[in-house]
């Protein structure tokens, strides 16, 4: 009779320990899901910000080679910050893919006549023309939001004269900034 007692005891033990084994496996399965769901969304959203930056990049060239379109009067960055979707798409453009909404603006931030490029045909001295380009990117599936800014810098002959110390720039991005 004790030979059962202690069998039953073993069979227990036994089915106790194998319920504590599944609940550990089970509680590693959740973690494994968890932390490829939070990889994936990692994944997505670096996706988004290159498809960003490379918008950014386009709208960059563009301006060089077709002119400033979407042009506003300059803003404050925290104001296009907290701005709604509503303000940009009334006062920027705006351009779908598959999974981002892209809105875009251009503020023309003045010419730095002390800020010179090159020398242009007539001899005359091509300064820094400068704008900030401001791009809004909205996820259409999940609530996310990117906001990247670049400086940028045409040349364009010098209006006025420099009563400051000249300088020599490069044309094109100055400043890049992700928020």
């Amino acid at each position: 009779m004790f030979i059962y007692r202690v069998h039953g005891f073993v069979l227990l033990s036994v089915l106790i320990f194998l319920q504590i084994m599944t609940a550990f496996a089970i509680g590693a399965l959740l973690m494994n899901k968890r932390h490829i769901k939070l990889l994936a969304e990692e994944i997505q959203q670096k996706k988004d910000m290159n498809q960003a930056k490379s918008k950014l990049i386009q709208i960059e060239k563009k301006l060089f080679s077709d002119g400033a379109k979407c042009l506003i009067k300059p803003v404050s960055t925290i104001s296009l910050m907290t701005a709604s979707p509503d303000w940009w798409e009334l006062h920027g453009c705006r351009e779908d893919n598959e999974n981002l909404s892209l809105f875009y603006i251009v503020e023309h931030e003045g010419e730095d006549p002390c800020a010179i490029l090159d020398k242009n045909n007539d001899n005359q001295y091509l300064v820094g023309n400068y704008y900030r380009i401001t791009l809004l990117a909205l996820s259409k599936d999940r609530p996310a939001r990117m906001m990247l800014q670049s400086v940028a810098v045409l040349p364009v002959k010098a209006s006025v004269s420099c009563d400051q110390k000249v300088r020599k720039i490069q044309a094109g991005r100055q400043q890049y900034q992700e928020f």
